[in-house]
């Protein structure tokens, strides 16, 4: 059976906005389907402000796993 999740996760250069991926099983791990990306200099500046905004959880909650 192939499992799906998808996941809830912030942003870090907005805190508050959500965005969610679809991932799939992998043999061991979970490859993302989907992703918000950004360039370097962007990412700099979310680690600025994740620096600055330590106090707020980063980690994906899982909302909910498929089994097809």
């Amino acid at each position: 059976m192939t499992r799906y999740r998808i996941v809830e996760k912030r942003t870090k250069s907005h805190p508050n906005r959500l965005f969610y991926d679809v991932e799939k099983r992998g043999f061991l791990w979970w490859n993302t389907v989907s992703s918000d990306w950004s360039s370097i200099e962007g990412a700099k500046l979310e680690l600025f402000k994740m620096i600055k905004e330590a106090l707020i959880d980063f980690r994906p909650k899982i909302v909910k796993e498929y089994e097809v």
